[in-house]
């Protein structure tokens, strides 16, 4: 309080008033910045209450069965495994996802469970786990390779190899998508 006052104004009113003075101010202050925080409140809810509706319009627009997916067993169990590049699960970053109204990315997480798996209504192989042969025979990539690919490329290992380094860039990209990264 003292930086607002100055010596003079001290002197004219006296300590004990512009305490008093100080505190009426601060009751007004603190019930006007209650209701402006109840009014941010309130934008907030309504902001998250939009972002939900337009993710779910958003999922029932491109992704139809995704609420049946959202309750399969077998969904459940995929989301419980680590993401290779995060290293987080895929429960967390669908959650993530959901709470920051990131509809692109809940839409992608479910993407690339049905591109890998059999969902609900859909014919699939059951998964082959590690070794050679992925899902569909396809091979299964270690977090590892991709590591030492990266560490390659960055080296300029693959000067010369573009064609090598591009189609080894595709592969890890659709062997994400299926969940063939471990």
């Amino acid at each position: 309080m003292s930086d607002y006052i100055t010596a003079k104004e001290r002197e004219d009113y006296g300590d004990e008033f512009l305490n008093v003075v100080a505190k009426t101010a601060k009751a007004a202050s603190a019930a006007d910045l209650h209701q402006l925080q109840q009014g941010m409140n309130e934008v907030k809810q309504t902001l998250h209450a939009t972002q939900r509706q337009q993710m779910a319009r958003l999922l029932d627009e491109r992704l139809p069965e995704w609420r049946a997916i959202n309750t399969d067993p077998a969904f459940l169990s995929w989301l419980e495994t680590k993401d290779a590049f995060s290293g987080r699960t895929r429960s967390e970053l669908l959650q993530q996802a959901w709470a920051s109204g990131a509809g692109e990315r809940v839409l992608a997480i479910f993407q690339s469970y049905r591109a890998g798996s059999p969902g609900p209504g859909r014919p699939g192989a059951a998964r082959q786990a590690g070794g050679a042969g992925g899902r569909g025979g396809k091979r299964v990539i270690l977090a590892k390779e991709i590591t030492q690919f990266h560490d390659d490329v960055r080296r300029g290992r693959y000067v010369g190899r573009e064609k090598e380094k591009e189609a080894f860039d595709r592969e890890m990209i659709e062997a994400a998508a299926e969940g063939r990264i471990v």
